[in-house]
């Protein structure tokens, strides 16, 4: 999912960069050198108006919808059969407000999915505006805006590694806390890409927020408070994971006979 994310928004970059080089190989810019009856709020309005037509954006924040509801789904396989693993019975688990959790997220994505636009063209407009009054040949500028497109496919796939990995934070969060599971054991990628403070929290526990588990002692080991910076997931480009630790007797889930 997340690097179904990535082409997502990586193509709306293409898109902008495609549309604006083709634009460039018209002479749009050689043809109003003069700056007489051009400025460049006007040739970025033409550029963009020619890429929105193919509803690029549209598409990628209907894509936005479909994953976080897809992440939703296959998480939550994934924790019953975690729950299944340690009770031994097929349960229910009610996850209320998880809606409100993916809306928000979704809202969220959808402000940065339409920066993408937003930002390439307040970039593409200093470049226009300074090869008008320049003088400069529209494959002059071409490197300039090679370097735009370099800028906003980082920030795109940024975006997406990032937010996939924090909607899979939260939801985890949501979930584990929604079922009982007051603490949880943090779990990193175990390689080189680890940042320094995460690989120093591998295999310890942490309490979630506001369930006052944390100073308790599990397997010998304390229970650490709320981590600073969030829970795995959550600070940027993080790529850990909250393991759920099962306690029985806390546990707001169902089986066939009721309450477990």
């Amino acid at each position: 999912m997340e690097r179904e994310y990535q082409r997502t928004l990586r193509a709306i970059v293409k898109s902008l960069n495609d549309t604006t080089m083709q634009q460039i190989d018209s002479n749009l810019f050689e043809d109003n050198q003069s700056g007489q009856s051009s400025t460049s709020e006007r040739i970025v309005q033409l550029i963009q108006d020619i890429y929105e037509r193919d509803g690029i954006t549209m598409a990628a924040i209907a894509k936005a919808k479909r994953i976080a509801q897809q992440l939703s789904g296959h998480t939550k396989q994934e924790f019953q059969a975690v729950i299944k693993s340690a009770l031994k019975v097929d349960i229910f688990i009610a996850e209320p407000d998880l809606s409100r959790l993916l809306e928000e997220w979704t809202a969220e994505n959808v402000r940065l999915i339409k920066s993408i636009p937003t930002e390439y063209f307040g970039r593409l407009q200093g470049v226009v505006s300074r090869g008008l009054q320049q003088g400069t040949m529209g494959t002059d500028i071409a490197e300039e805006i090679k370097d735009i497109y370099a800028v906003s496919n980082g920030r795109a796939q940024l975006i997406a590694v990032d937010q996939i990995g924090k909607l899979n934070g939260l939801i985890s969060q949501h979930r584990q806390m929604t079922a009982g599971i007051k603490f949880y054991k943090w779990s990193t990628s175990l390689d080189a890409r680890v940042r320094e403070s995460h690989a120093e929290r591998e295999g310890k526990y942490f309490a979630w927020p506001g369930t006052g588990a944390e100073g308790k002692v599990h397997n010998g080991k304390i229970i650490h408070p709320p981590p600073v910076g969030g829970p795995p997931g959550y600070p940027i480009r993080c790529r850990c994971v909250a393991l759920p630790v099962i306690d029985t007797d806390a546990m707001n889930v169902y089986g066939a006979n009721g309450m477990v």
